[in-house]
């Protein structure tokens, strides 16, 4: 039997990209979402989440209530710490939410167990760290595997201090992953995230951000599967 999986892309931008060159069978509307049903190696249901923690993780919860499937794939753009290249590929091995916690006498603790960050009986949940399956998809793709990080809301120069103190082994910035990767530890179902680099964190300014490199690399991502 031919497994289903969930691809969940944040933007109509990314969505498109990712989508221009599956196999689209159908398109289903569930409540706000388009849920477009595709063919390829695998049957895949693709929804646009929207941007955030909020919307992807509603999204989420919608989309795993409504439909069984075997396994989850995030695919978006990320913002990129330290050195990358246009369209360079990075996968997640964990994903955390970023500056969730509090600072007492100069000291940044992580909220976790307090906010219910743990779902009970699911043991690969380690603090707010998301620890991310391996993706069994793209084998040909080169990718890094690295540490990701949930903002709720894009970084600013101002913030990188406090990231690479609190968040040392973070590379690449999101805004939903972590909050997705929540709803699938409830709901039991493994994730994979891929992100393709298109800023660096930190940079505000969208001028100066990849993004039309970005999008080619979504859709040949896509048309990989």
């Amino acid at each position: 039997m031919i497994g289903k999986t969930l691809i969940l892309v944040p933007s109509l931008m990314e969505l498109e990209a990712v989508l221009a060159k599956m196999t689209i069978q159908m398109k289903v509307k569930k409540g706000p979402y388009t849920v477009y049903m595709c063919t390829g190696q695998r049957n895949y249901l693709v929804l646009g989440t929207g941007i955030g923690v909020a919307s992807s993780a509603i999204a989420t919860g919608i989309a795993l209530s409504s439909y069984s499937v075997s396994d989850i794939l995030v695919l978006g753009i990320g913002g990129v710490m330290g050195p990358w290249a246009p369209a360079e590929v990075f996968e997640a091995e964990s994903d955390t939410y970023l500056r969730l916690g509090s600072i007492s006498d100069g000291v940044y603790s992580p909220l976790t167990k307090r906010l219910g960050l743990e779902p009970a009986g699911y043991p690969e949940v380690i603090s707010s760290r998301f620890v991310f399956d391996a993706c069994p998809f793209f084998p040909d793709l080169n990718r890094n595997i690295v540490a990701f990080g949930t903002a709720d809301q894009i970084s600013s120069s101002e913030d990188l201090p406090f990231l690479e103190k609190n968040y040392p082994d973070l590379k690449v910035e999101n805004m939903e992953g972590a909050a997705i990767a929540h709803a699938a530890c409830l709901f039991n179902i493994p994730i994979y995230q891929i992100r393709v680099a298109s800023n660096s964190v930190g940079n505000r300014d969208f001028r100066q951000w990849q993004i039309s490199e970005a999008m080619q690399q979504l859709t040949t991502i896509g048309s990989m599967l």
